[in-house]
Formats: C-alpha cells, structure tokens, sequence
C-alpha cells in the first residue's frame, strides 16, 4: 500500500509558510504606512498681543461715520447773547443724540452721526423754553435762536381806608384782547404772584366792591409790582 502521509506532510509545511509569510509581509506594509502619516500637531498658543492684534484688525477696517455739526447762537428777546443756555437735539424717535451749553458769546455747538430732521430744544433759566426742527446733512447746519424771557406780577392789595391788606382777593389778569391770562388768589397778607408772563399789555383786576383795576405793560423779563386798593374786602 502507498504511503501518502509523506506528501501531505510536505504540503501542509508548505501552506503554513505561504500563510506566514504573507502575514509578515501585511504587518511590515502596515508598520510602513503607519511611519508615513504625518504626527498630529499641536495648535500653536494664542498670546494676548495675538488677541489684540486679530480684534484691531477688523476695527481698523471699518470706518467711523463723520459727526454732522450744528452751530449757532442764543440770545434774549433783547438780541444779547444768553449764557448757559441748555441744547439738546433729539432724533425723530425722540433719543437725545446730543448735549451742550451755550458759552459766554452765547454761541453752541452740537454733532450727531445721523443725518437727517432732529429737534432742538433749548432752554435757560428765566426764559420760556423752544423747540425747532433742524436737518443734519453733509455741510455744518447754522439754527440761531432768541428766547423770550418770562416776565411777572406781583403786588399787595389793601383796603382803600384802613390800608389793612386784603386777603382771599381774587385776582384776574387780562391780555390786550380782555381774555383771561391766569387768575390767584391773595394770601392771608393780601400778597399776590403771577409768573410765567410773556411781554406784552395786560389788566390786573382786584375783586372788591368795586373791583380795581390797573394796566400795564411788560418788558422783556420784567418782574413788575402792582398794588392795588379796594373799597371794601370781598366777602
């Protein structure tokens, strides 16, 4: 009988060296391309003159918008310039844009980044206040103003024959058209004070029997004293 065991000996060595071999060859390929990938880097730290140079950059690429000025000057009803005079200009949804005083010449000035209509209000002490509207653009906006000065009235009223003063009088004043201005009331000292009187004619009327009266006339910012006499205290 042949024996077989020999030649089967022999393939199976030689199957099982093919199979090494081969491994050893993907394990060398393996190792090869493991070497040829390129290590991870580490990222490069980030110094705080780095930061501020990248936050510069973009800052010094954008472009400030120009201030667009308003200038003029405040003065009184007088034509003399009023000192100290607050402005400030609001846009149209009402943000003040801007503050300033007027200096000793009575000149301001004022500059807002948004063209376009504003309202100026203006205001000093003793004075009425005013609003106008202005419109920002390109070339400096030039808006002089005059402020009328507020004037007032006060006096003391007595009786006619005793000169004792006369309280709870009423008081009326009257414009050149003999409507109501404002009306008071005179204290237990027969004192009265009406405020916040433009210039012009007006009527003082002291209630009594009969009631008195005297005309005047206001300047520009006067404070004016009227004392009147009665015949008799009101009841």
């Amino acid at each position: 009988m042949r024996d077989i065991s020999q030649p089967f000996h022999d393939g199976l060595v030689i199957v099982f060296s093919l199979a090494i071999a081969m491994s050893l060859a993907a394990a060398a390929a393996s190792l090869i391309r493991g070497r040829a990938k390129p290590l991870p880097t580490s990222p490069t730290p980030v110094t705080p003159a780095a930061m501020a140079s990248s936050q510069a950059a973009p800052e010094a690429g954008s472009a400030t918008p120009p201030a667009l000025e308003l200038r003029g000057r405040v003065r009184d009803g007088a034509g003399e310039p009023l000192v100290h005079a607050t402005l400030t200009l609001v846009d149209r949804y009402g943000h003040q844009k801007a503050i300033a005083r007027s200096g000793q010449d009575g000149a301001y000035e004022l500059a807002s980044a948004e063209p376009g209509s504003h309202m100026l209000v203006v205001s000093a002490k003793g004075h009425e206040p005013r609003a106008v509207q202005v419109t920002m653009g390109a070339e400096p906006a030039l808006s002089d103003l005059a402020l009328t000065a507020i004037c007032g009235v006060h006096g003391t009223v007595r009786h006619a024959h005793t000169d004792r003063p006369v309280p709870h009088a009423h008081i009326t004043l009257l414009n050149a058209h003999g409507d109501v201005v404002t009306t008071s009331t005179t204290s237990e000292n027969g004192t009265y004070t009406l405020k916040g009187l433009t210039p012009g004619p007006y009527t003082v009327v002291a209630s009594g029997c009969p009631p008195v009266s005297a005309d005047i006339t206001l300047g520009n910012g006067e404070a004016r004293q009227v004392d009147l006499r009665t015949g008799d205290a009101p009841d």
